[in-house]
């Protein structure tokens, strides 16, 4: 015997009829009293369809959580560059945007940091587009090792990168981030068990400091990536005015 019914609440009827799911019975819609009764067949036949309601409304629910989870998996492929897996350029607008403007109304700062390899288009002509693209898939793991899990890193097209930071504390804190970014990519990559170079120059600056806008903070990274390639390369400048 049911502890519900020889104990609280003391049910003495139940009716209930299947709810599906893709025409799989997955509960019942039911109907419970504390005093004993008898269903009409009407109110048999309204029971069935409140259940049938039910089965059409779980259906429902499970198809829009079916088409959000893959319009969200559409808009994160927009977003990811498929080789290296980090974001592509369209995470500018859709994440970076967003992110910097929040950081200004927040009275905060907002890093940025240009990353150009070196000599890539060497690798390319040398070893192939093959070994290339090995070395760029590496070359976002080096990244993501480097950087915090809040930071946003972007592969900006063939062998740049960029990199924003959150609120860093200064422009101190973004050449430490530059610092070990360039160490990291100081170590050789094997390439089909050859070790192949690929350094790396950067150039970084900080909002507001710079500016508050996306456009003036690259075009102060680009300046500063210049100096960098300018002066021997392998090495960043960060602008902090």
């Amino acid at each position: 015997t049911r502890p519900y019914v020889v104990g609280s609440p003391h049910f003495r009827f139940y009716a209930g009829a299947p709810v599906y799911l893709e025409n799989l019975p997955v509960g019942s819609f039911c109907i419970l009293d504390v005093r004993p009764r008898h269903l009409s067949e009407g109110q048999a036949q309204n029971l069935r369809r409140f259940a049938a309601v039910a089965s059409a409304l779980l259906s429902l629910q499970k198809a829009n959580l079916v088409m959000g989870l893959a319009h969200d998996q559409l808009q994160n492929a927009a977003i990811t560059d498929p080789l290296t897996g980090l974001f592509n350029r369209s995470a500018l607008s859709s994440i970076v945007d967003g992110a910097l403007h929040n950081a200004i109304c927040a009275g905060q700062t907002f890093g940025a940091l240009y990353l150009d390899m070196d000599s890539f288009k060497a690798i390319n002509d040398e070893l192939g587009h093959h070994a290339g693209d090995e070395v760029l898939y590496e070359a976002a793991n080096r990244i993501r090792s480097v950087i915090r899990a809040g930071d946003i890193a972007i592969r900006m097209g063939g062998d740049e990168f960029a990199v924003f930071i959150p609120n860093p504390p200064n422009a101190p804190a973004l050449a430490a981030v530059s610092q070990r970014l360039v160490a990291a990519f100081r170590e050789p990559f094997q390439v089909n068990g050859k070790a192949v170079l690929a350094r790396i120059s950067i150039g970084g600056a900080l909002a507001p400091i710079i500016g508050q806008r996306r456009s003036e903070l690259l075009n102060s990274c680009d300046k500063a990536l210049y100096s960098a390639k300018r002066d021997s390369r392998d090495r960043f400048v960060i602008l902090d005015a």
